[in-house]
């Protein structure tokens, strides 16, 4: 009996110190000068905080550790990248499946401008890829390794504008 006892009076006593905690809350965003220091105080700490994040990007400057910015430009970058490799990835897929064509069917632009149609960019014209395609192959059959890589940076480049 004494412990029903006990916690019935406990929890008046936690629901009286609520009601009495409610009141001053209450009285104190009713108090106009409570509002006004608060929001004196708001700027001042917006403030310090500001000037924290210059002093952080100035040491971060001076001792050559990237910032949260930089990483985030480092990622957006990375994106891009990926974005123009997965395009030249498509582009030297459909360059060599024409080249498996055309080495087995003669003149196969026909069937691979197909494939030219549903990607997500442009390409050149069907003599302009067999022009290509022709020098890269007599590249790779000349084993001429740096005009290859040349050619294929060029195309990189021509990429990288269309």
């Amino acid at each position: 009996m004494s412990n029903e006892h006990a916690t019935d009076s406990l929890k008046k006593l936690g629901a009286q110190a609520e009601q009495k905690i409610n009141n001053f809350i209450q009285d104190r965003l009713n108090d106009k000068s409570f509002i006004h220091l608060a929001k004196a105080g708001i700027q001042n700490h917006t403030s310090t905080l500001k000037k924290l994040r210059q002093y952080n990007d100035l040491l971060a400057l001076q001792l050559n550790i990237p910032t949260k910015d930089d990483i985030a430009n480092i990622a957006k970058m990375g994106i891009q990248l990926e974005e123009k490799i997965d395009l030249i990835e498509e582009k030297l897929s459909i360059l060599v499946d024409e080249l498996h064509l055309s080495k087995n069917y003669g003149n196969a632009s026909t069937i691979v401008d197909k494939r030219y149609s549903n990607s997500k960019k442009s390409f050149n014209s069907p003599s302009e890829r067999q022009k290509k395609l022709s020098m890269i192959m007599s590249l790779m059959n000349n084993q001429d390794k740096d005009s290859l890589v040349e050619a294929i940076k060029s195309n990189v480049r021509g990429l990288k504008e269309g």
